[in-house]
């Protein structure tokens, strides 16, 4: 049983199934979400127990979500039999299956750095890409290297963040050179003001107690990029461009040549 079965498995509510950050989950949700339109044919790849596709059905036409874990298939059919416009299925994003330039949207969120290597990961890419009807929308929402976190967690007598084993988070310039190349690249987002204040300050309050993810300071966290950050009120854009080297994850949002 893989990973993703057995975390398909656990009893727990559906929106920390596949991330317990819940507040994480709320951004990259916001941002996939604010290039969705109601004409939309969407595919999201990687789609888990669908816990993110309840929220993608009410902003498209149409969404057919699939999982290479068939426990999480059967989980997402499960938990989301009122969905009359979903199809869940299995599938590998690798070599999808389906017909070439039928979807107006892609979507992948924490799905590609499920593939161990970098070969792995841009030919999922290439699939995303033909897949896509012309002119149509890539959206992803992936991990990122996190060394650059790490060595302010440890200048500040923090332990490093741990990557899991199942996990091949990007080197940032490298998947947005890529993507780059492959289509035409609308907005980059990163999230370093929410993983400063929840990796760094939220664990130095509390240590050497462990941080939890509902702890009031994350949701301050969560609006501060949503409110602020996400509406020029409060850096330049130098301060975030600096602040991006501590994200853990990024957003892209990119159009098929």
């Amino acid at each position: 049983m893989t990973y993703w079965d057995e975390r398909a498995n656990i009893n727990a509510p559906a929106n920390i199934v596949t991330l317990n950050d819940h507040n994480q989950r709320e951004l990259e949700l916001q941002f996939i979400s604010n290039w969705l339109k109601p004409t939309d044919f969407v595919i999201e790849a990687g789609c888990g127990n669908g816990y993110s596709t309840r929220t993608f059905s009410k902003l498209a036409k149409q969404v057919l979500a699939f999982d290479f874990s068939e426990a999480m298939i059967e989980r997402a059919i499960t938990e989301n039999k009122d969905l009359g416009n979903v199809v869940f299925t299995t599938g590998d994003v690798k070599d999808t299956k389906f017909e070439s330039n039928v979807a107006d949207v892609v979507i992948t969120q924490r799905c590609l750095i499920n593939l161990m290597t970098w070969k792995e990961q841009t030919e999922a890419i290439d699939e995303i890409k033909r897949i896509l009807s012309p002119g149509g929308l890539f959206v992803l929402v992936e991990g990122l290297d996190i060394s650059e976190l790490n060595k302010v967690r440890t200048q500040m007598g923090l332990p490093k963040i741990s990557v899991v084993p199942h996990n091949n988070n990007f080197d940032m310039r490298k998947i947005i050179g890529y993507i780059g190349k492959k289509f035409e690249i609308h907005q980059i987002k990163t999230f370093g003001m929410y993983d400063f204040i929840t990796r760094v300050i939220h664990p130095l309050m509390v240590y050497p107690n462990e941080p939890t993810y509902d702890a009031k300071i994350n949701e301050i966290a969560k609006r501060i990029e949503l409110d602020l950050i996400d509406n020029g009120m409060l850096l330049s854009g130098y301060c975030i461009s600096e602040l991006s080297k501590l994200s853990r994850t990024i957003g892209i949002a990119a159009v098929k040549r």
